[in-house]
């Protein structure tokens, strides 16, 4: 069977106490915050728009679900992280200071005009912060 996908890859991502990731995301990132969804006894999605994809933070009503981040993106399986291309990789990982998270000094150089850095959100969720030359 054959499909297309109709939208950029959406990223959900679930948190407890959710208030320092909304700040991380639409302060810090400055990822544009829309509308939250309540839905009436489950809980409520936060959403943020970033480029053209669409990040959720699902809030769940009365319970605080287990942690799940790891010391490294890359010390389980499943989905580890995700990928923020951005214009200034340097400018992120300032702002990330600013915030108060710990972020790398400089990010690492992959090409004559690419860079990529790895930083941890509040909640410790893995996201790969990259840029590159225009293509």
């Amino acid at each position: 069977m054959k499909f297309a996908v109709q939208a950029p890859l959406g990223v959900g991502l679930v948190s407890g106490a959710p208030e320092r990731l909304l700040a991380f995301y639409g302060d810090c990132l400055g990822f544009d915050a829309l509308r939250p969804i309540t839905f009436p006894g489950t809980g409520t999605v936060h959403r943020f728009r970033a480029g053209g994809s669409i990040l959720r933070i699902y809030e769940p009503e009365g319970s605080s679900p287990a942690p799940g981040p790891t010391d490294r993106f890359d010390a389980a399986t499943g989905v580890r992280y995700f990928t923020l291309v951005v214009d200034d990789v340097h400018a992120v990982l300032d702002a990330c200071r600013d915030f108060g998270l710990a972020a790398p000094s400089a990010p690492t150089r992959t090409g004559p005009d690419t860079f990529l850095a790895m930083i941890q959100d509040p909640d410790g969720n893995w996201i790969e912060v990259q840029s590159r030359a225009p293509l």
